[in-house]
């Protein structure tokens, strides 16, 4: 299954904040993606850069399994020592965290990949 049929077939009612999220990483060319733990996940050379929790009905939450490494980004919460999670309750809450997204994304490249 790739990723528009997971989006077409979902019965998760964030999939249109989850597709406003897709399409912001995937702007980045440097970005793939995939269905990885049920749902949707983008990765860099095969490498899981986040993904999203397939089970989460009041948010889009976005993983990242390296974001303890990527400090100082506001739209990254609490998480264990080495994930971090985003939450996107609404479209309008991924247009707000719109740049913030971008540089989490642009830190990535620079500290874990």
């Amino acid at each position: 299954m790739n990723v528009d049929e997971w989006l077409a077939g979902t019965a998760n009612p964030k999939a249109g904040v989850i597709a406003a999220i897709r399409e912001i990483l995937l702007d980045d060319e440097r970005i793939d993606e995939a269905i990885k733990y049920r749902a949707p996940a983008f990765l860099h050379d095969g490498r899981i850069i986040a993904y999203f929790h397939h089970a989460s009905k009041a948010t889009a939450s976005l993983i990242f399994p390296d974001g303890g490494r990527l400090d100082g980004h506001r739209i990254l919460g609490d998480g264990s020592n080495k994930q971090r999670t985003a939450r996107f309750a609404t479209i309008d809450d991924v247009v707000d965290a719109h740049d913030e997204l971008l540089a989490v994304i642009e830190d990535w490249f620079c500290v874990v990949a």
